[in-house]
């Protein structure tokens, strides 16, 4: 895994695609909150399409993480 996405449940965000090896993500890991769900990914394509799969449900944007460009 090198890629995860951020969903946030609450539709308060985009979608964003973080490094797997962010302290964003790592932090969550440990904290586990029932508002957001982590999506895995191998290679930055499939990131790519799944995140432009995800934000579509919610009828919101996506970018890239600013911690991890």
């Amino acid at each position: 895994m090198n890629f995860v996405i951020f969903e946030d449940k609450l539709d308060a965000t985009e979608v964003k695609i973080h490094k797997s090896s962010c302290h964003y993500y790592t932090k969550q890991l440990s904290q586990k909150p029932d508002t957001t769900i982590w999506h895995e990914s191998l290679d930055f394509k499939s990131a790519q399409d799944k995140t432009k799969t995800i934000a579509s449900k919610y009828n919101k944007g996506w970018r890239m993480a600013k911690c991890c460009c």
